[in-house]
């Protein structure tokens, strides 16, 4: 009897081990035979998922992005405006090795994105998406009394992503230079400012 293959599974299985790859050893080593030994199968099998390096690279992101939005997820369950602003912040911070991890890949794939219209166009459209539930909360917040009023929540939510991808770029560079702690208190300091 074949055996059942879930393609899904397979796609993000491989999708995961480009990212891991590219964490560790950089997008100029990324190749499909790289991650195929990785992955214990052949380069074959990872062509049949992601056709050439870019969309192989497309989809390291694609995984990254999946790990966020699980951490988001469960972070903010319960939680609404300011707090599940913070929240949601707090879980892309790079404060563990895997989610260092996650930010070199993002970093490799912005550097990409500034000759690939395609992934400019999926930047632009995720972080639309962020922003728009972001100030969705931030309105919600204000409404409550907890921000005040005659901030551009817009520009202002914009100024934190800068923040927080600052705070990645300084992890990356310089490991262990912020703790968990300093960057959880770099993001409440740049969030005084709603108050």
């Amino acid at each position: 009897m074949p055996k059942i293959v879930d393609v899904d599974e397979q796609r993000a299985g491989i999708a995961a081990q480009a990212a891991i790859w590219i964490a560790r050893n950089g997008i100029e080593t990324l190749s499909l035979r790289n991650v195929a030994a990785a992955h214990g199968c052949s380069k074959g099998m990872v062509q049949h998922y992601f056709t050439d390096k870019e969309e192989l690279l497309f989809g390291a992101l694609l995984w990254v992005t999946e790990q966020y939005a699980a951490r988001e997820r469960a972070v903010v369950e319960g939680l609404e405006g300011l707090a599940k602003v913070e929240a949601r912040l707090v879980a892309i911070l790079p404060l563990t090795p895997a989610m260092r991890e996650e930010w070199v890949v993002r970093m490799a794939f912005y550097v990409r994105a500034a000759l690939n219209p395609r992934m400019q166009e999926y930047i632009a459209r995720h972080v639309g998406i962020a922003v728009r539930e972001a100030v969705g909360d931030l309105r919600q917040a204000q409404a409550a009394g907890a921000v005040r009023t005659g901030i551009n929540l817009t520009q202002f939510y914009r100024g934190i992503i800068a923040t927080v991808a600052g705070i990645a770029i300084s992890e990356i560079v310089s490991p262990n230079l912020l703790s968990p702690a300093s960057q959880k208190q770099m993001l409440k300091n740049a969030m005084r400012i709603l108050s």
